[in-house]
């Protein structure tokens, strides 16, 4: 699986490219820097073979495959990280945006289908080509620990299915990954259809505005482009489909449909998806639904309707749209006080918003998870109290059984889980309250979806806590009062700081718009000769050459801010 933070990386790469690339390009020729992109990008799948061979080496004797194919799929990790820092480096160091950019395949100017984004279509090609090759080295691995895992299934209580074919495999996983990608290659389409559109009917100034609707419309029905990009199908009535709405109208919740993940029994989870009512929707895979009994299916669907119920996807959103207005037009007001620093104050402006990106949202997503979690205990309470209310009061025929599940015991092929932090065994249902048995009832539900995932519940993900980390802050909130205040304090902590964020923001905005004619003045900006971009000319270029192609930047010559700044990084 491909960590989101490595999608939003390589599109923050490709989208920064416009501002800050013209300064920042190297002296390679054009053939030379075609021949080091495609040679580091072929090292890089080279290298992920190498470990796939080492990987199926150690498979034949191995205790635990499942070890392997681990450590198998966290090197093709690294690799992947790899390949978005090379392909940053070939962007702002070594001309390969300018030779794109420049390339005799170039459509012609005014053709019909120019509105597409063909040079950051292009510049996203490698990198998804690499990782289309590193889909395909890991099939191998993951075939042969399925198919030995389906001959011991029986023992640790998952169904396995045979792989799919290699195509297929593919294809999941580009459907599962890239997702992020896809949607921001629509929303770029959209931007550059709409503005030649706008500027086709005479609308030019309200180009802006006319784009921004329809990418408005596309993020709020981003839930059902979703539902049809990773392959879902409406949940067939039944039993577990009535309660589980009954348990989202008593909720308050609302949602279009419970949808079934199609994955060839490959994932086990479940997701929300879509930030409005209209377009949201619950999905849970289908081995998920296959290998957990229903009351953990529940625990796992409460879970996501806390991130509906809390709007965890329009707090995201509004996080990342207070701290981009923030350096942003932060970032405007210093230019209007160093106007020969703009493109730095410009790679300033995207260095905030990549930390944000990677240790900000990672933070909000971890409280965002265990806010989710305490809602699902507090839910799972009250359907274990309801059912025991229908069966005359007896909470333990409608509560799931205590402790952890047979599967986790020990196995000859290795141990899917390490021992519990929580020790629910001396709970009896007597002297257990709606909130205890409900933490209970999803913290094991959570670490049945560990175990059969194969994840150690001790790790970390980028935006989630450990599974360990949840469960131990569960069992303090169930039977702690002030823990419970302590946590909704930070969550109202967190809200307050996002909105103060956007307050910022907007007020920062209005600044910028503000002081921005006072820029137009004479004598206001200094004038720079374009002479001065010139860098030292490579050997194989005369120097009119080499400051006619290093000056442009979407066809236009390059602002003067961004050419104060291009001589002493010559020097």
């Amino acid at each position: 699986m491909i960590a989101p933070l490595q999608q939003i990386l390589l599109i923050f790469i490709i989208s920064a490219y416009p501002a800050v690339g013209a300064v920042t390009s190297g002296h390679l020729s054009s053939w030379t820097t075609l021949w080091v992109v495609l040679g580091g990008n072929l090292s890089l799948v080279l290298a992920a073979l190498q470990f796939r061979k080492r990987a199926l080496r150690r498979m034949d004797h191995a205790a635990d495959p499942l070890a392997v194919l681990g450590t198998f799929e966290q090197n093709l990790q690294r690799l992947r990280s790899m390949s978005i820092g090379w392909l940053a480096i070939n962007l702002f160091f070594m001309d390969w945006g300018r030779v794109v950019r420049t390339a005799p395949w170039r459509l012609p100017h005014g053709a019909a289908y120019t509105w597409l984004p063909l040079d950051p279509i292009i510049w996203l090609a490698l990198p998804v080509l690499v990782w289309i090759c590193f889909w395909l080295a890991q099939y191998g691995p993951e075939a042969l620990v399925n198919a030995r895992e389906t001959a011991i299934s029986g023992r640790h209580g998952r169904r396995f299915h045979p792989m799919p074919t290699r195509r297929q495999y593919v294809i999941l996983q580009m459907r599962t990954n890239l997702y992020l990608i896809l949607l921001v290659l629509v929303i770029w389409t959209v931007q550059r259809g709409s503005g030649r559109l706008a500027d086709g009917v005479g609308l030019a100034p309200w180009a802006s505005v006319i784009g921004f609707i329809p990418i408005l419309l596309l993020l709020l029905f981003t839930g059902k482009i979703l539902s049809m990009v990773w392959s879902t199908q409406s949940m067939p009535e039944g039993a577990l489909r009535g309660r589980l709405l009954a348990m989202a109208r008593r909720s308050g919740i609302g949602f279009s449909d419970v949808r079934i993940w199609n994955t060839h029994h490959r994932i086990i989870n479940g997701a929300v998806i879509g930030p409005t009512r209209v377009a949201r929707y619950v999905i849970l895979s289908d081995a998920l639904l296959e290998n957990l009994g229903e009351r953990e299916v529940e625990a796992v669907f409460a879970h996501e309707l806390g991130h509906g119920y809390h709007r965890h996807i329009l707090w995201y959103l509004a996080a990342i749209f207070a701290v981009a207005l923030v350096s942003s037009s932060l970032g405007s007001l210093l230019q209007l006080r160093y106007p020969q620093d703009g493109q730095l104050l410009a790679a300033l402006t995207m260095l905030v918003m990549v930390l944000f990106i990677v240790y900000g949202i990672s933070r909000i997503s971890r409280l965002c998870e265990h806010q989710a979690d305490w809602f699902a205990a507090q839910r799972m309470g009250e359907e274990l109290s309801a059912a025991a209310s229908q069966v005359g009061g007896d909470l333990e025929r409608a509560s799931p059984p205590i402790g952890p599940p047979a599967s986790s015991r020990a196995m000859d092929s290795g141990s899917f889980l390490t021992p519990w932090l929580i020790d629910y065994s001396a709970i009896t249902p007597a002297t257990a309250s709606p909130l205890v048995r409900g933490a209970e009832a999803f913290s094991m539900a959570l670490r049945r979806v560990v175990e059969l995932s194969g994840r150690s519940p001790e790790k970390p993900g980028w935006m989630h806590p450990s599974v360990n980390q949840r469960t131990q802050l569960l069992a303090n909130l169930a039977v702690s009062a002030d823990a419970v205040r302590h946590f909704e304090g930070r969550m109202r902590r967190l809200r307050h700081l996002i909105r103060w964020g956007l307050l910022i923001g907007l007020v920062s905005v209005v600044m910028a718009v503000a002081l921005a004619p006072a820029t137009g003045q004479p004598g206001v900006s200094p004038r720079i000769s374009p002479a001065k971009t010139a860098r030292p000319p490579h050997f194989s270029r005369v120097s009119g050459e080499w400051t006619t192609r290093n000056t442009a930047v979407d066809g236009g010559p390059v602002e003067p801010a961004g050419a104060a700044i291009a001589d002493p990084l010559a020097r």
